[in-house]
């Protein structure tokens, strides 16, 4: 017998190959091209091929028999499930198809989605680096300051600074009795 490990990684090992196989082996495609759905049966070239559309009997109208099935001017009625018979066993492979689609849309690789999200972070990075640098040479720089005064600490010997000779203290007599004239009086 095997060790516990070694099963399991041997276990696993087949899984993918099988899965490899099987999918490797099947070469059913669903493409959109603007308006346009196309769905490719994996069936070969020599077999008879008829598509249908699940709730139909009748095999859909096709020019030829093929192995693509193209359903031009796609809506929401068209959403559903769809499949080809083939071979003389009368194999069926099955698609469900569900999509949006618009004039003039665009398919993105997903490749290209990454790449365009990389350059952005680049950018971005890039710029900050550019910031971080112009900051650290102007904060290098700054401008001289100018000598102060040293203060003395004011003390019970020394009074209070000269009245500043723009301001005079205010008269009592000249000075108003409104209601908010009057600071801090009490009634």
């Amino acid at each position: 017998m095997c060790k516990m490990k070694g099963c399991q990684m041997i276990y696993v090992f087949f899984f993918f190959a099988v899965a490899i196989t099987v999918v490797a082996g099947q070469s059913a495609d669903v493409s959109i091209s603007g308006t346009t759905v196309t769905l490719t049966c994996p069936a070969d070239p020599e077999d008879t091929i008829q598509w249908f559309k699940y709730a139909q009997t009748d095999p859909l109208s096709l020019p030829a028999e093929t192995n693509t099935y193209s359903i031009s001017n796609y809506t929401d009625k068209s959403d559903g499930f769809y499949y080809c018979s083939y071979g003389a066993e009368s194999k069926k492979h099955h698609f469900y198809i569900k999509a949006k689609v618009c004039e003039g849309c665009v398919d993105m690789d997903m490749i290209v989605a990454f790449g365009v999200v990389f350059a952005d972070v680049l950018i971005t990075l890039g710029i900050v680096a550019i910031v971080y640098f112009c900051a650290k040479n102007k904060a290098g720089t700054a401008a001289p300051q100018r000598a102060t005064q040293s203060r003395q600490p004011r003390g019970p010997a020394r009074g209070p600074p000269p009245p500043d000779p723009d301001y005079q203290p205010l008269n009592p007599a000249t000075r108003s009795n409104d209601v908010y004239a009057q600071a801090h009086q009490r009634r």
